[in-house]
C-alpha cells in the first residue's frame, strides 16, 4: 500500500518556473484512521529538477490473539534533466528497523543501482526495454499536466520503484475523466504494480486536490494538509480482509473453490497442487508429478534468500550432518522443523525480513519463516520457492494472507508442501496466488495477486 501511495504522488503534477516548485504536506486516512504522513518538496535546478518525497505509514496488525505495530518510513530523491527524464535517484526504506538504501543512475538504456541492506552492498543492473525512458517526478507530472486529453483518453509513462530490495520499472496509466466547474481535473490512475484504479483530482496547476481508492475492504484517502500531521495506526484484522462464502474447507482429499475473474486472471495453476477448470480451482494435499526443466532457478541466490550467508550455511550443514543418506523429503522436513525452532519470536511487526536478517534476529511472521526455509533448502541443494497467497485458518474460521514454501523432490518428481509458520494446516486449504521467488516472475506479481483476492470472494464448493 505504501508503494501505491508513493506512485500516486509521483504521478500528480505540480510545476512552475520558480526555484521552489512545490512544498506541501499531506495527510492520508486508511479506513478513517489518520495513519499516513507525506511531504513533497520539488525544486528547479541549473540542470533540471530535483524532487524529495518522504512518507510514513503506521498500522496495527491483528491475527487472532496476536497484535503488532508496524511503521514504514520511505524517502525518495530524484534528479531529472530539463525534459523530466530521470538521471539519478536515491531511495531509502525503513520497515520497523529493517533498512534498505539505494543509490542509482540511468545510463543509456540501463539502470545501475547499488543496494545496501543487512550490511551488504550489491549492484543491480536493469536493462530498459527499447524506447522506454524512465521519468522522474517532474517528467511524469508534465506528462499529465500538459496533455490536452479528451474524456476517456489516457497517458502512459514509466518510473522506477523499490520493491522487495530490487529496483523495478513501473508503468502508470492515467485516464482523463472530466474537468470540473472549478477547473480541477479528474483522472483514474492505475499502475502495473497496483491495477485497481485510484480516483485522483488535481487542480489547474497540477497540485493534488484529493485521492481515493478502495482495495477490497480497505479504503484509502489522501488530502493536502497545512503542516506535518499527527498520525495514528490504522487497524488491520488480517482475517477480515478476505471474503469467504460456502462451507469451511475440509482437511482431507481435495477442496474446490470458485474465484472471481480478477483473481483467476493472475492465478498460477501449474504448481502441482492446483488445477483450474473454468472458474473452479481444485486444490489437493499431494502434488501431481511434474518435471522441473530448470532447477537452477530455484537454487540461486536472491535478494531475500542470501544463500551465500556463512552463518546460515554452517547452520544448515549442522542440521543435516547427523543423518547421512536421508531422502530429499526427510531432509526438507528436518530443515522445516529447524526453522520453526530457530525463529523463537513469532512477531507480526516484521514487514519483510530476509533470510539473513531472520536468522540473526530469530524473529518474524510467515514471510520470515518462508524466506529462511527456502534459503536453507537451496543451500542444501534442494530446489525451493516461496509461494504467497491465502490460507484458511480453521481456528480463526477465515482466510488470511500468507507465505509458505514448496520444495522439489527429485526422487519423487513432485513438489513438497512445507510451512514452518502454520505446520498443521492441510495443503488443500491453501490458494497460491503467486510465486515470490522465481527469476521468471515479476516482483510485482506478489502485490497484484493478493490485491486480486481482496477484490473477490472465495467460495468453497461441496
Amino acid at each position: 500500500m505504501l508503494r501505491l501511495i508513493a506512485l500516486l504522488f509521483i504521478m500528480v503534477p505540480s510545476w512552475s518556473l520558480e526555484t521552489v516548485i512545490q512544498d506541501q504536506w499531506y495527510l492520508g486516512h486508511i479506513d478513517n484512521a489518520p495513519s499516513i504522513s507525506a511531504h513533497q518538496l520539488s525544486l528547479r535546478t541549473a540542470t533540471g529538477f530535483q524532487s524529495h518525497f518522504q512518507m510514513t505509514m503506521v498500522m496495527q496488525r491483528s491475527l487472532g490473539q496476536m497484535t503488532a505495530s508496524l511503521r514504514i518510513d520511505q524517502q525518495r530523491t530524484y534528479q531529472e534533466d530539463q525534459n523530466g527524464r530521470l538521471t539519478s535517484f536515491a531511495f531509502e526504506e525503513d520497515q520497523n528497523g529493517s533498512r534498505t538504501r539505494v543509490e542509482g543512475r540511468v545510463v543509456g538504456n540501463e539502470v545501475i543501482a547499488n543496494i545496501a541492506r543487512n550490511g551488504q552492498v550489491r549492484e543491480q543492473r536493469l536493462e530498459l526495454p527499447p524506447g522506454i525512458v524512465p521519468l522522474g517526478q517532474q517528467g511524469s507530472r508534465r506528462k499529465m499536466a500538459s496533455s490536452d486529453l479528451q474524456v476517456g483518453q489516457a497517458v502512459t509513462f514509466q518510473g522506477l520503484e523499490l520493491i522487495s530490495g530490487r529496483i523495478q520499472l513501473a508503468t502508470s496509466r492515467a485516464v482523463f475523466h472530466a474537468q470540473r466547474a472549478d477547473g480541477d481535473l479528474q483522472f483514474s490512475v492505475t499502475t502495473d504494480l497496483i491495477p485497481i484504479p485510484a480516483q485522483v483530482v488535481i487542480d489547474a496547476d497540477g497540485n493534488l486536490v484529493s485521492m481515493r481508492q478502495s482495495l477490497g475492504p480497505i479504503h484509502l484517502a489522501i488530502n493536502p494538509h497545512d503542516g506535518p500531521p499527527e498520525i495514528a495506526a490504522a487497524d488491520f484484522n488480517v482475517i477480515g480482509l478476505f471474503t469467504a462464502t460456502g462451507a469451511a474447507p475440509q482437511p482431507l482429499g481435495r477442496n474446490r473453490y470458485r474465484l472471481a475473474a480478477s483473481a483467476l486472471a493472475i492465478l498460477p495453476v501449474d504448481l502441482g497442487f492446483q488445477t483450474l477448470t473454468g472458474d473452479i480451482l481444485t486444490v489437493t494435499n499431494i502434488a501431481k508429478p511434474l518435471p522441473l526443466p530448470n532447477p537452477e532457478i530455484y537454487l540461486q541466490r536472491e535478494e531475500a534468500l542470501e544463500t551465500d550467508d556463512p552463518a546460515i550455511r554452517t547452520w544448515v550443514s549442522e542440521v543435516l550432518s547427523e543423518q547421512i543418506g536421508e531422502s530429499v523429503a526427510a531432509q526438507a522436513e528436518r530443515l522445516r522443523l529447524a526453522v520453526r525452532s530457530h525463529i523463537t519470536t513469532k512477531d507480526l511487526s516484521v514487514a519483510d525480513g530476509t533470510a539473513s536478517e531472520t536468522f540473526a534476529s530469530r524473529t518474524g511472521d510467515c514471510t520470515e519463516h518462508a524466506n529462511l526455509l527456502a534459503c536453507a533448502l537451496r543451500i542444501a541443494g534442494i530446489p525451493a520457492r516461496v509461494e504467497v497467497g491465502v490460507v484458511y485458518a480453521p481456528a480463526l474460521s477465515g482466510w488470511s494472507g500468507h507465505a509458505w514454501v514448496s520444495a522439489y523432490d527429485g526422487e519423487q518428481g513432485r513438489w513438497l508442501h512445507l510451512d514452518a509458520a502454520y505446520p498443521s494446516i492441510s495443503r488443500n486449504m491453501y490458494i497460491c496466488t503467486a510465486i515470490a521467488s522465481d527469476s521468471d516472475t515479476s516482483l510485482s506479481t506478489q502485490v497484484l495477486s493478493l490485491l486480486g483476492m481482496l477484490d473477490s470472494t472465495i467460495e468453497t464448493l461441496p
